[in-house]
């Protein structure tokens, strides 16, 4: 048995899953992957490629998903390690959308498991983080989009 001193042994379990479900032959994981993208079980891209595992191409693979697993190790540090996480909010390089989605899915991981209330709320300080990116973002390329006001109080004519 394993101890993690910082949780309450009753409260959590450790369930051991295999690396892969997919099956070993490129064939046989392409055919899987196909059926669940036909039943919406598997949607996203990057969840897509990352099941098909592709070994010839996983350079390109492992650059296309870097910041999906970068997401997924923040938010898992904030649900495990608290205050001492590395990062505590969105950085300016990241995409909020995509941080702010893995957010959200880690929230819901740590309510249904019962996570701590101050790790709860760590990461819900973190989702606001992405969203107020967001929306910065969004403002700053609307403005962007806008045709200047007129100089001398004149409307400007379409073009």
């Amino acid at each position: 048995m394993i101890e993690f001193p910082d949780l309450d042994q009753h409260r959590y379990r450790m369930r051991i899953t295999p690396v892969s479900a997919f099956s070993a032959t490129l064939t046989g994981r392409i055919a899987e992957v196909d059926s669940l993208i036909k039943l919406n079980v598997l949607t996203d891209p990057t969840e897509i490629r990352r099941s098909l595992q592709l070994g010839d191409i996983s350079a390109d693979t492992d650059l296309e998903i870097a910041g999906r697993e970068l997401a997924e190790r923040v938010c898992g540090e904030l649900l495990e390690k608290g205050e001492q996480a590395r990062w505590l909010e969105c950085e300016p390089e990241w995409d909020p959308l995509m941080f702010g989605r893995v957010a959200l899915m880690h929230l819901y991981l740590g309510q249904r498991h019962d996570a701590p209330e101050d790790r709860l709320g760590l990461l819900r300080a973190f989702l606001r983080s992405c969203q107020q990116r967001a929306a910065a973002q969004m403002q700053s390329m609307a403005a962007a989009v806008q045709p200047p006001a007129p100089s001398n109080g004149q409307a400007v004519a379409p073009a």
